[in-house]
């Protein structure tokens, strides 16, 4: 029988191994989860490392799997390699392990690492400073935040940037990619056109021109490919999608930017030219990556243009992402420019930090704030509502490019007829500040009356269209500048108030004179004159007509067969065929 003293030993070394047993598990699963982690570090191997730090700004952990310290330290190390990767900046993150191998430990050693861990900044190649601060998230992303601003030239940020903006100019694997064109249905057409570019010819099988087309699409597929996706609906039987368009003959030929921008082919329907035509699409960069100074320039230039800031140290890498998507669905209806640049902040009236999405109007005067995060998955698709909600500027310039949309639709359209050659009281400048300040004023009129854009303000060169202006709405060049108030729809326009005086130029004059069209009870005067009106009423009458007839041929070509074998057969009372009676000869 064991003496108590022995027994009390043996209990002591009990415990002991049971401690023991206990620690070792413990560091087992510490070393599990560290190398887990530690496989997810981006590691430089000795035969790269003059490779990898030579270029732009290098973050590099020099450690052991030896050592506790490294172990503790490889996660938060991870979290600021996962943030920094996920930054469009140019500063990374690397790991070099100093023991192990021989090459390891010359590699560490030529670097001067006396110590595990150590943190080194490299730039272009050369060694600039140590990390000296907390091994915590905080303070190492704090030193990567100070870091990429004070080392990452403007120029190299700016360069960067146009890099990834000509990098969406190249051949994408997921456009066009099997050099075929695409028959578009009502199932498949909004799914498929709703990423990408898209040349579509609008088309029906009875038409002989579009037959002639047809061969030179499908040989344009392949010389697209990676580019454009080139694609085909038949009118006839995806009736709503031609509706949808406004296709109004076959074949038509339209360019579709995203959201759904179509932009019309009326030139000739060679196979050069229509390749010519769509390159011309895709080539042209999504945005303009610039730096403070070039700003000025830009808003002297542009009446509205859309400008991201880029924060290196905070922008993560699906901002640009979205951003140029966006950009380059509606390159051609809108300017959008990118910088990195802190000096813009001022001239853009941007916020001090962080990334921002402006849109710039009335050359800089007007700054509006896209509200909502640049990070969501919804973010483009608000970007993109965003854009489309102020592409255009407070004061259209009606021209021929654009006359189509705003005397096609069916808003009221505020045109100051005016000559821009001629300053003086009340010259052009003068007379446009007048319609942006009403515009204003109108803007807010509908937002507190919950309206919804009833009404456009434009200005025409009425001594470039002389002839237009006198024929349309009975103005010489010495009646200018003038206000008028156009309604495409009823063929109409005003040019006095309801008191049958000349529309002044005055924002509250000019409400009203509006509010009283809207109204019904200002005095219209007709575009065409009497004739013109018969004209026009006939005109719709055939249009309509022959838009029932094409969106509804196979019905109406089913209704004629039935008309015509009830005919024959006698089964459509008052529609019974004469019979002969042979006694009758």
């Amino acid at each position: 029988m064991s003496s108590p003293r022995h027994q009390s030993h043996r209990l002591v070394l009990l415990l002991g191994a049971l401690l023991l047993a206990a620690f070792t598990l413990v560091r087992a699963d510490d070393l599990t989860e560290y190398e887990k982690v530690n496989a997810l570090v981006d590691h430089i191997p000795p035969s790269k490392f003059d490779e990898v730090i030579k270029k732009e700004a290098q973050l590099v952990f020099f450690g052991s799997n030896g050592c506790p310290h490294c172990r503790l330290f490889t996660p938060v190390w991870f979290e600021a390699q996962k943030r920094s990767d996920a930054m469009e900046n140019m500063l990374h993150l690397h790991k070099v392990e100093c023991t192990g191998r021989a090459e390891d430990e010359d590699l560490c050693a030529d670097q001067k690492v006396k110590a595990w861990p150590t943190v080194k900044l490299y730039v272009n190649g050369e060694f600039k400073e140590d990390f000296e601060g907390s091994r915590d998230i905080a303070w190492l992303n704090d030193f990567i935040d100070k870091k990429t601003v004070e080392l990452v030239p403007i120029d190299s940020a700016v360069a960067h940037l146009s890099a990834v903006a000509k990098a969406g100019t190249q051949p994408q694997p997921h456009i066009n990619p099997d050099g075929k064109m695409v028959h578009l249905t009502e199932e498949t057409f909004a799914i498929m056109t709703n990423n990408t570019p898209w040349f579509v010819m609008f088309h029906a099988p009875w038409c002989g021109h579009c037959q002639k087309l047809k061969p030179v699409f499908e040989e344009l597929a392949p010389s697209l490919k990676g580019l454009v996706n080139i694609g085909a609906v038949d009118c006839t039987t995806q009736s709503s999608i031609c509706k949808q368009f406004g296709v109004r003959g076959y074949p038509t030929l339209n360019y579709l930017l995203q959201p759904h921008v179509a932009i019309e082919y009326k030139s000739a329907r060679t196979f050069q030219q229509l390749r010519d035509f769509a390159v011309s699409f895709s080539s042209k960069p999504a945005f303009k990556a610039v730096k403070g100074s070039e700003i000025l320039a830009i808003l002297a230039e542009k009446e509205v243009s859309f400008f991201l800031v880029h924060d290196p140290r905070t922008m993560p890498k699906n901002v640009i992402e979205s951003f140029a998507a966006v950009a380059a669905g509606m390159r051609h209806s809108a300017s959008f420019y990118v910088t990195p640049d802190d000096s813009a902040r001022t001239l853009l009236r941007a916020p001090s930090t962080g990334p921002a999405l402006l849109a710039i109007k009335d050359n800089g005067d007007l700054t509006i704030e896209h509200s909502h995060p640049l990070t969501t998955p919804s973010a483009r698709s608000e970007i993109r509502h965003f854009v489309s909600q102020h592409r255009h500027p407070r004061v259209l310039h009606l021209d021929a490019d654009n006359q189509e949309e705003i005397l096609g639709g069916d808003r009221l359209v505020v045109i100051a007829v005016i000559d821009p050659a001629v300053e003086s009281a009340r010259g052009s400048k003068s007379v446009l500040k007048t319609l942006k300040t009403t515009a204003v004023a109108w803007t807010e009129k509908e937002k507190a009356e919950r309206l919804h854009d009833l009404v456009v303000f434009t200005w025409l060169d009425g001594s470039k269209w002389a002839a237009y202006v006198e024929r349309v709405y009975g103005l010489t060049p010495s009646q200018l500048p003038t206000l008028i108030i156009a309604d495409p729809k009823e063929d109409t326009y005003y040019d006095t108030d309801n008191a049958g005086r000349a529309i002044a130029f005055g924002t509250e004059s000019l409400v009203q004179t509006i509010n009283e069209v809207l109204d019904g009870v200002a005095l219209p005067k007709y575009t065409s004159g009497f004739m013109g009106r018969i004209v026009a009423n006939i005109n719709k009458s055939v249009k309509s007509t022959w838009a029932f007839l094409r969106y509804n041929m196979v019905f109406m070509l089913c209704f004629a067969v039935v008309l015509a074998l009830g005919y024959m057969y006698g089964g459509i009372p008052g529609l019974r065929r004469a019979r002969v009676d042979p006694k009758a000869e």
